[in-house]
């Protein structure tokens, strides 16, 4: 093998740098898309919490302190969602869609990229809604200085 090389060093050389540059560059275009992907996928995710705690602000901690119960209706959590992920999509803007889109891998051949992102940050508003309720920041999805009453009264495991 080392006698082909010193012999054939002059076609084998280059045909190697050229080896070696493609995988170089194969490898840094790669890092550079996952982390853009990475960098859009955060960046809405950013947006879709701070549009749920825009929405908590505004809109549902006042029905909650009005109400003894502290409960929101049904048609009140599903405006309180419609308001979340316009304001998200607002927030994101129109090139962030389509980079969402992309990065998301919907295709807008069919049109149906738009229905497919407005779907994803619909599910990623419940997701934010529930973590944030968990980590105490939407005090349990109820406003300071109200008792929440469950939904239903509390059982006992029987085991």
């Amino acid at each position: 093998m080392l006698e082909f090389v010193a012999t054939n060093a002059e076609q084998v050389v280059p045909w190697a740098l050229g080896l070696v540059a493609l995988l170089l560059t194969k490898y840094v275009w790669s890092t550079i898309a996952h982390k853009t992907a990475r960098e859009i996928l955060q960046r809405a995710w950013n947006e879709v919490a701070d549009a749920v705690m825009e929405t908590w602000q505004t809109y549902t901690s006042e029905l909650k302190r009005a109400r003894a119960d502290g409960l929101l209706t049904e048609a009140e959590k599903l405006e309180a969602k419609r308001r979340a992920v316009a304001t998200a999509k607002s927030n994101i803007g129109v090139k962030g869609l389509k980079r969402l889109a992309n990065v998301l891998g919907f295709s807008s051949f069919f049109g149906e990229a738009p229905e497919k992102v407005d779907a994803w940050i619909e599910s990623k508003t419940e997701v934010a809604l529930a973590s944030l309720k968990s980590s105490g920041v939407l005090k349990n999805g109820v406003a300071p200085g109200v008792i929440a009453v469950p939904a239903k009264p509390l059982t006992r495991n029987p085991s």
